[in-house]
């Protein structure tokens, strides 16, 4: 049986999805997942460093937008949700 070591960033987005459809599917068969490694997000040492970068990088309103998801992610995460 194949060993799987998964590594990810915390993302409140698309992580939390991906891990509840993994897990819905009956992969115990083909794969054992033994570890999940989750590093600081894009190897920044500071939230600050970490909005400023995004900041930089998606623009004022691009940046508003995905950070009202962010908290509404944050606060009620889809894997919560039910469905």
């Amino acid at each position: 049986m194949l060993n799987i070591l998964l590594v990810t960033q915390n993302d409140p987005f698309y992580v939390p999805i991906f891990f509840k459809e993994l897990l819905k599917k009956n992969f115990s068969y083909k794969f054992n997942l033994v570890e999940v490694i989750i590093p600081a997000p894009l190897g920044k040492k500071s939230f600050k460093k970490l909005i400023l970068q995004m900041f930089d990088f998606y623009g004022f309103q691009s940046f508003g937008i995905i950070g009202i998801k962010f908290i509404v992610f944050t606060i009620d995460p889809p894997y919560n949700s039910g469905g």
